[in-house]
């Protein structure tokens, strides 16, 4: 896991540096469908990469952009035009519910495009177009540069149709294209910085039974991913909240022994968010921040030179979330190489 964390800086800038050419395709889609809305299905970080990225597809194309899980798009969902986009997202190109979800929307008469690491996938067979996640192999259940590959991949998407069709300037598009580069060249410090950070904080984080991870905008898709990797390389729960939906009941949960961990970015909600963690501070020790700018001189709050772009912002605000999953679980000798029920997804059904 730590060796794919440390490959994202490299895997970003590749998938950028490139992006004509394995972008080519998805404009071409646009240019033949005339895509009126996009529909994306995904479970666990595709899902979560999708929810990251969706408020810049819509900005930058100016059409609708909804996200289902897989199984109850399958269930539920029947209304979709024939220009619909339906993108299915997984790294392995395996999920189950992902599959059966492109299956029924070509039925329907809908447009399908998969999204998936593996071009002899079974996603791929039963997609019209296929784009390949470029992050490479990542033999490991706990997935960190496929989950930023996916989220620059669509954000990649927004900016190479949006100039193909004229929707965003090609000034913003240099600007937007040199940002992304530069938060590439970041991730080395970002790792180094976060290390320090769950150093200096080991102890508390050795404790933790429970947490709660609250974010907004871009960076609710990343209190996602964080819950779900803190369940998956450390067996307990955690809890991901929106930041206005945390003050409608989820709050009454706060006690001394509370962790909670703040996605503090630069967008309008900040001065909310910054008035909410100073009151939880009051309620209980372990309230921690991820936040832009200099060092406060609080040991529990992560700051970094993040990029101010919000919509970007999910490509670095994650990592620290990365670095302690995997570092607690080495620190408790937990085996990340063992699937700890290794039955299960046979049992369920969960992959082709």
């Amino acid at each position: 896991m730590y060796i794919y964390i440390k490959q994202q800086g490299k895997v970003l800038k590749n998938i950028i540096e490139n992006r004509k050419k394995f972008f080519e395709l998805v404009v071409n889609q646009f240019k033949e469908v005339k895509v009126d809305s996009i529909i994306v299905v995904g479970s666990g970080s595709s899902y979560n990469a999708i929810m990251a990225s969706k408020h810049f597809l819509q900005k930058i194309l100016g059409i609708e952009v909804k996200i289902h899980f897989p199984y109850s798009f399958n269930c539920y969902e029947q209304v979709f035009s024939n220009n619909s986009l339906i993108i299915g997202i997984s790294q392995t190109g395996s999920s189950t519910e992902t599959v059966n979800a492109l299956i029924k929307a070509r039925g329907k008469g809908a447009h399908t495009l998969a999204i998936t690491a593996y071009k002899d996938a079974y996603l791929a067979e039963v997609a019209d177009k296929t784009l390949i996640l470029a992050c490479g192999d990542e033999n490991s259940e706990f997935k960190t540069k496929g989950y930023t590959s996916t989220i620059l991949t669509l954000l990649l998407i927004a900016l190479e149709v949006g100039l193909s069709e004229q929707k965003i300037s090609k000034d913003k598009y240099d600007e937007y294209i040199q940002e992304l580069l530069r938060i590439t060249d970041t991730y080395d410090k970002l790792i180094d910085k976060a290390i320090d950070w769950y150093t200096l904080n080991k102890n508390e984080f050795l404790e933790m039974d429970n947490t709660t991870v609250i974010g907004v905008g871009p960076n609710y898709g990343t209190a996602l991913e964080a819950s779900i990797k803190l369940i998956e390389t450390n067996y307990f729960m955690s809890s991901s909240y929106e930041l206005e939906e945390y003050l409608h009941g989820p709050n009454m949960a706060l006690g001394d022994r509370s962790y909670i961990f703040y996605l503090l970015g630069e967008g309008k909600y900040h001065k909310k968010m910054e008035k909410l963690y100073k009151y939880t501070k009051n309620l209980t020790d372990y309230v921690y921040v991820i936040r832009n700018g200099e060092n406060i001189g609080d040991r529990r709050s992560f700051s970094f030179n993040f990029t101010e772009y919000e919509d970007f912002s999910p490509l670095q605000y994650i990592v620290p979330f990365q670095i302690l999953c995997y570092n607690r679980a080495e620190d408790l000798n937990f085996d990340l190489s063992k699937v700890r029920y290794p039955d299960f997804q046979c049992h369920m059904a969960i992959r082709k």
